[in-house]
């Protein structure tokens, strides 16, 4: 666990100064909702974990309108900005 912490921290500080120098030169995209999208690569496979594991009718019910929920909002909040 402690090795998995290590590593995504190193991650997300790379991709923290990446995306900054990217906002800095002015580029068309958002490099804001890129690096959302980075992080989501990390909370949905851990939020399937928790589904797969789940023994409890009201829990795995309740996974899947998360995991759905942020699927579906982070594929179409673009349409709406």
């Amino acid at each position: 666990m402690k090795i998995a912490v290590v590593l995504f921290s190193v991650s997300v500080g790379v991709m923290s100064l990446f995306f900054l120098i990217l906002a800095d030169v002015g580029a068309e995209s958002n490099p804001f909702a890129h690096f959302a999208g980075f992080a989501l690569g990390f909370v949905i496979p851990g939020l399937v974990a928790l589904f797969l594991d789940s023994e409890k009718p009201l829990q795995r019910s309740s996974y899947i309108v998360v995991i759905s929920a942020v699927l579906v909002l982070a594929s179409v909040a673009w349409l709406l900005l």
